[in-house]
C-alpha cells in the first residue's frame, strides 16, 4: 500500500464514491417505497419496509465508512513516503558543502596558485640571469683565447722568418 500511485488512490476514491452513489440510490428507492407504503396505510408493511430500509442504510453507511477509511489510510501512507523523501533531501542539504564555502575555498586555491606562479616566474628569471652571465663569460673567454691564439701565431710567424 505504501507504493500506491496517485492514480491508484484516485481509483479507490472513485470506486468508493460510485459505491456510495449506488447506496444512496438504493436508499432513495427504499425511502420512496416506505413513503408509498405509509401513504397506503399499511402500518405492518410500513414497519417491515422501514426496518429493511434501516438495514440497507446501515449497510450502505458501513460500506461507505470502510471505503473512506481505506482511502484515508492509502493517502496517509502516500504522504508518509513523501515526507520520508523530504527528510532525506533535507539530510542531503545539510551534508553538502555550501556554495559560499566552496567559492571561498576556490578563491583561496586561486590565490595560492597565483602566488606560486609569481615565485616560479621570479626563480626562472633569476636562473635566466645566471644563464646569461655564463653565456657572456664563455663568449669573453673564447674571445680571449682566440686573441691569444692569434698573438701566438703572429709571434711564431715573426720569429720563424
Amino acid at each position: 500500500m505504501a507504493d500506491w500511485t496517485p492514480e491508484q488512490v484516485l481509483e479507490v476514491l472513485q470506486n468508493a464514491m460510485a459505491e456510495r452513489d449506488v447506496r444512496y440510490e438504493q436508499r432513495f428507492l427504499a425511502q420512496e417505497r416506505a413513503v408509498q407504503i405509509a401513504l397506503e396505510g399499511s402500518s405492518r408493511e410500513f414497519h417491515e419496509h422501514l426496518n429493511q430500509y434501516r438495514d440497507e442504510t446501515r449497510v450502505a453507511m458501513e460500506a461507505a465508512e470502510k471505503a473512506i477509511d481505506k482511502a484515508e489510510r492509502a493517502t496517509e501512507l502516500r504522504f508518509s513516503s513523501v515526507n520520508e523523501f523530504r527528510a532525506q533531501l533535507a539530510d542531503q542539504v545539510n551534508t553538502f558543502l555550501p556554495r559560499t564555502e566552496a567559492h571561498a575555498l576556490i578563491d583561496k586555491v586561486a590565490e595560492r596558485t597565483s602566488a606560486n606562479n609569481t615565485r616560479l616566474d621570479k626563480l626562472e628569471g633569476a636562473s635566466g640571469s645566471t644563464q646569461q652571465a655564463r653565456t657572456v663569460l664563455m663568449g669573453a673567454l673564447a674571445l680571449v683565447l682566440t686573441l691569444v691564439g692569434i698573438a701566438v701565431a703572429v709571434a711564431v710567424a715573426v720569429l720563424t722568418r
